[in-house]
């Protein structure tokens, strides 16, 4: 509820095209490989979410910035945007960058 009501102001405040930058990114966000990668980080390396999410994002920024394709090479910006908006969020909420913690 909260996010769609967020696009529609931002449609209306700046424009429909950022709805849509949005909603790319939130797909980006939802991608399985993405998903299994920090998982897999915060299980074997006992990491919290954030620091996990924050390698992962960095992984694939690396990894289109590394290509030919300068379409596909513009892509490492956009996991730049999401690891911020990540970033961001997890400070406002107020959660530390601590990379590990203690299981049991």
């Amino acid at each position: 509820m909260q996010l769609r009501q967020f696009k529609r102001k931002l449609a209306r405040e700046i424009g429909q095209q950022h709805v849509y930058i949005l909603e790319a990114h939130l797909l980006i966000l939802k991608d399985r490989m993405l998903l299994d990668e920090v998982a897999a980080l915060i299980t074997q390396e006992r990491a919290n979410a954030e620091w996990a999410l924050q390698q992962v994002i960095q992984r694939f920024r690396d990894a289109f910035a590394g290509l030919d394709d300068p379409y596909l090479r513009e892509k490492a910006d956009d996991m730049d945007d999401i690891g911020s908006a990540s970033c961001t969020t997890s400070s406002a909420r107020g959660r530390s960058g601590s990379r590990r913690f203690r299981v049991g």
